[in-house]
């Protein structure tokens, strides 16, 4: 029996999808995206165990290069396991993925028209444009954000398998602070730290902003709304300008007007205003996908292994 709560109808297009695999024309492998904290991971976990099949499972962002995707997943998508059992192949974060991953994305094409099993596909956005080579050939089901009802019904699954405390306020407060977000919910519900995130800037479209807005009174309202300090909002800065700039002369700039701006926030000057000069470097517009800075990770370990996720996942949430 599955537990994903909430997502009937994604749930049936999924287990659909898998009696007719392999298929015999179309589309081989499963896109399923959707916000943070709707079950993706855990519905392919699930499936895996209700199918007693194998399964092989990846994080693509560790594993960026066609190379390493291919060590690591060549083998199996061929190789019958000893008891003879069905295998899912599932592939996940690869929003992490970016176009310039060393073939990976390619890689990954390959080997779903080679694979003699099922393989799950899993990201947040699919599309962007680099995801296009893997959206032609992947059947593509969404998991939408949450309804309060299934947030609750969550937590209140949480407490009774966790031998938990039921505290309907402390549900109620989680819940209206999750936004569609299970695990945000019961990291919330956990700690008890109940971030309103109406009431907060998030700091992906804090970044966003700072590179690319030319209105310094917008860049100070997201710096002020966002619940991060001016070190780690500089952390962050620092962390993706080789995501925002694509050349070495836009990547010095850059790096030295934010080295002067947290000068300037050291000695407790104009700091803000000088970020400005990072929107007026030439560079294409496009999306950029912006990513924490490494040190956030390790706080991740700390966090209950139940909540169907990776160390990477748990720290975007925490923090």
């Amino acid at each position: 029996m599955l537990t994903v709560i909430g997502q009937d109808h994604a749930i049936n297009e999924v287990l659909t999808f898998l009696a007719k695999w392999p298929p015999k024309r179309g589309k081989r492998a499963l896109l399923l995206w959707g916000p943070t904290g709707t079950g993706k991971t855990m519905l392919a976990r699930e499936l895996a165990q209700k199918k007693q099949w194998d399964l092989i499972e990846v994080n693509a962002a560790d594993k960026r290069s066609a190379k390493s995707i291919r060590e690591l997943l060549g083998g199996t998508i061929n190789q019958t396991s000893l008891l003879n059992k069905g295998k899912l192949i599932l592939i996940d974060e690869i929003d992490g993925l970016s176009g310039g991953d060393r073939g990976a994305i390619g890689e990954i094409k390959k080997l779903v028209s080679e694979s003699k099993f099922p393989i799950i596909l899993i990201c947040s956005n699919p599309y962007d444009k680099k995801f296009l080579p893997l959206r032609n050939i992947c059947k593509s089901i969404e998991m939408k954000a949450l309804t309060n009802s299934s947030i609750e019904k969550i937590l209140i699954e949480h407490c009774k398998s966790n031998s938990l405390k039921f505290d309907p306020e402390k549900i109620r407060t989680a819940n209206s602070a999750s936004h569609g977000d299970a695990r945000r919910a019961i990291i919330s519900f956990e700690s008890g730290v109940i971030e309103l995130k109406d009431k907060k800037e998030n700091i992906f479209k804090v970044i966003q902003i700072i590179f690319k807005s030319k209105n310094v009174n917008e860049i100070k309202t997201a710096i002020k709304n966002c619940d991060k300090s001016p070190y780690e909002i500089f952390r962050w800065i620092k962390e993706n300008i080789n995501t925002e700039f694509s050349t070495p002369s836009q990547r010095a700039q850059a790096y030295e007007i934010v080295s002067q701006a947290d000068l300037m926030q050291k000695k407790h000057k104009s700091w803000i205003n000088h970020l400005l000069k990072l929107s007026q470097i030439p560079r294409p517009t496009s999306f950029k996908y912006y990513k924490p800075p490494a040190f956030f990770f390790s706080r991740a370990k700390k966090l209950d292994i139940q909540l169907h996720c990776s160390n990477k996942k748990i720290a975007r949430e925490k923090e």
